[in-house]
């Protein structure tokens, strides 16, 4: 770090040659696209047909219309119940899709067929209620898949359910972004490490008083930054109080501000934080707009929500001080079109989808926590190379002085906070007096259970285990007596066939459990709840945990597990298991020294 001119530089500590950087770039487009198919895969593989359209569109009454050998592939077209394929079943032209055999249309479905994996097709036209499509037969990995599908387009009374599975689209326009940062000197060596960045010396006035001291000090700095500035926000510390009181900032010095993430959910909740129709947050730039005292205009067609439908939808974005968007939607901006971008969750964005508000805006500031899990990794069954964000990779590239680190937890009670803290944090963490003591029901913070059961492998190649589902039921039992309110509660379980597990001991109680939330680690990033039960479900003699322990990214899904909870945190598994070293690299030394503070703290039932 230098001095000249009223700037500090921060000077780079490592830098990347520009061919083969940019070729890493491209090859983890193609990587986001097959984890993106690898996660519709997943959930297709573990939920009903039915559940899986409700998520992610499509349809379950496909009938097979015609079959057109000629030219140089084979194209099957379909007949729908609606005209409007697109807007009803969300699936696009030229997109990727599953298709499945809901019904062969036969008084038995052949016995060797039924329940075939879904073959992969992509859509070549759409027209009137008409899908066509052309089969990926190379993706065919089971004969079966394409034998069923072949079986019942012959039969006259079958029916497919077709859903979505890849939309090119994004990709294409990250692909666009790419190739104009190329061309644009002066960030292109930034992100290579091959150019100082800059901040202001000149002092920042009206800083917020609302905020706290680090808070502060990342207000500042943003304020301060010339090209980029990070802000690192562990869980509870108020990154998104921080982020909207930048935006009224930028908003009252006349700049035209870009609120993008990665996610459609991140956009909306970064523009309606707590706010509901009768409450309004206070602290959210929705309130700010409802007072007339910014205009926001929300891009793109994704958003749920239906208070940012009915207010921010239809304003112009040429006219807006904010324009909201996901990185997707935001490609259509011009070069330099916005003063500054805030990017959110910016440390679970690809680098390559990060490069889009970097293209359209004269400065970024990027909020994320890359110790949580990367924007793309392993799944239960295959080890892969994680994603890196371009968050992550600007701290590697200038160090720790690009960004600042927001100190104060408001989550966790602090007996909660006290692992993830020393492990993943550096201890630099402080717990808020109001939630230092927080608890329910006087009930221990943190309690941690031995459970020396027996792993089982379900047919869909996921894991669970009966004995460790039976402590969290009873448990659960427990809480019910106390007359605690069970849409606190949320199970963790590492494993999808644990999630079901647990869902159907759930449903055979005898109390309504509907409102308990049970999802995997990966899913409940993002997740609060006052009370959490974390199921790691491996258990066998050989030390085997699978991806709980994956040296990249193993210590990261531990992070996100732990730091759900907000005032009671209960761990359930066979410690044993958990601790042991494998023959590979691993991270089990995370799990024990985990035991070991637990033991320490006298934490454990063994």
């Amino acid at each position: 770090m230098s001095q000249a001119n009223n700037k500090i530089y921060v000077q780079p500590e490592q830098s990347y040659e520009e061919t083969d950087f940019f070729a890493t770039i491209r090859d983890g487009i193609e990587k986001e696209k097959e984890a993106k198919r690898d996660e519709v895969r997943e959930y297709v593989q573990y939920n009903t047909l039915e559940q899986a359209i409700s998520l992610l569109g499509g349809t379950k009454n496909a009938k097979p219309f015609k079959k057109n050998a000629g030219g140089r592939s084979t194209t099957y077209s379909f007949t729908l119940n609606s005209s409007n394929i697109i807007n009803n079943y969300r699936i696009y032209p030229d997109n990727e899709v599953l298709i499945s055999v809901d019904d062969f249309g036969l008084v038995r479905d052949p016995p060797d067929l039924k329940n075939a994996p879904p073959i992969e097709a992509e859509v070549i036209n759409i027209s009137d209620n008409r899908l066509t499509v052309t089969l990926f037969v190379n993706r065919a990995d089971k004969q079966k898949s394409l034998e069923a599908f072949k079986q019942a387009f012959r039969t006259k009374n079958s029916s497919y359910g077709i859903i979505p599975l890849l939309n090119p689209v994004p990709f294409e326009r990250v692909s666009r972004s790419v190739n104009e940062i190329q061309n644009i000197r002066e960030k292109k060596e930034i992100i290579l490490g091959q150019k100082n960045i800059s901040f202001d010396k000149d002092e920042v006035s009206e800083v917020p008083d609302e905020l706290n001291e680090s808070q502060k000090r990342a207000f500042i700095k943003c304020q301060q930054a010339n090209h980029v500035a990070l802000i690192h926000g562990p869980p509870g510390t108020g990154k998104s109080r921080t982020l909207s009181e930048l935006i009224r900032s930028f908003v009252n010095q006349g700049k035209k501000v870009l609120l993008t993430a990665h996610s459609n959910q991140a956009v909306d909740n970064l523009i309606m934080g707590s706010s509901q129709y009768y409450d309004t947050d206070e602290n959210a730039i929705h309130y700010d707009a409802l007072h007339d005292k910014l205009t926001i205009s929300r891009v793109g067609s994704g958003s749920r929500n239906e208070i940012i439908q009915a207010n921010y939808t239809s304003i112009p974005s040429a006219t807006a001080d904010v324009v909201a968007g996901t990185m997707n939607s935001i490609e259509k901006f011009d070069e330099n079109e916005f003063d500054v971008a805030v990017v959110d969750e910016s440390s679970q964005s690809p680098l390559h989808s990060t490069l889009i508000p970097i293209v359209k805006s004269k400065k970024i500031i990027l909020a994320g926590d890359h110790k949580q899990l990367p924007p793309y990794s392993s799944t239960e069954n295959e080890q892969k190379d994680i994603g890196i964000s371009l968050f992550e990779h600007l701290i590697e590239a200038f160090g720790s002085e690009i960004k600042s680190f927001l100190r104060t937890q408001y989550r966790m009670n602090k007996k909660i906070a006290d692992f993830p803290n020393q492990e993943f944090y550096e201890g630099q963490l402080e717990t808020a007096e109001q939630n230092h003591d927080w608890t329910v029901f006087n009930l221990d913070p943190v309690k941690a259970f031995h459970v020396d059961g027996v792993e089982q492998q379900t047919e869909n190649k996921s894991y669970k285990n009966t004995s460790e589902v039976a402590v969290i039921c009873d448990k659960i039992e427990a809480l019910d007596q106390l007359n605690v309110s069970l849409d606190c509660v949320g199970i963790i379980a590492a494993y999808r066939g644990q999630v079901t597990a647990i869902k159907n001991a759930l449903s055979d109680m005898d109390m309504n459990t509907d409102k308990i939330k049970v999802d995997t680690i990966d899913s409940f990033q993002g997740s609060e709840k006052d009370i959490i039960f974390v199921s790691f479900v491996r258990s066998n003699n050989n030390g085997n945990t699978g991806f709980l322990t994956f040296p990249n990214e193993g210590g990261r899904r531990l992070n996100v597990a732990m730091t759900r909870a907000k005032k009671r945190l209960v761990l359930v598994g066979n410690w044993e298991t958990l601790r042991t070293q494998s023959e590979n690299e691993d991270c089990s030394d995370i799990y024990d020294r985990l035991y070991e503070h637990l033991k320490s703290e006298e934490l454990i039932i063994e």
